[in-house]
């Protein structure tokens, strides 16, 4: 498996999604609608990326909504990790 073929301009697509997301949160956009932002900039991802590789448009949706539901699951796996526990 060739990681590169999940890139665009060298950045990981997983990454850029939880970027964005989290830039937009940052300007206002409520927590609850994150998801739903997620999903559109993943799909947009997957898309680009699919292109840069000659996939279709169709392999580019199925492939964002991984990214999307991925950046979705490091992002909370991350916001746990940094939770602190008393005893």
């Amino acid at each position: 498996m060739d990681l590169s073929n999940y890139l665009l301009y060298g950045v990981p697509a997983i990454t850029l999604v939880i970027g964005l997301v989290k830039l937009f949160q940052q300007q206002g956009l409520p927590s609850k609608y994150a998801p739903l932002a997620s999903l559109g900039i993943g799909i947009l991802a997957g898309i680009g990326v699919a292109f840069t590789n000659g996939q279709t448009v169709l392999y580019g949706v199925v492939l964002g909504i991984v990214f999307s539901l991925s950046s979705c699951g490091l992002y909370d796996i991350g916001k746990k990790s940094n939770t602190t526990t008393t005893t």
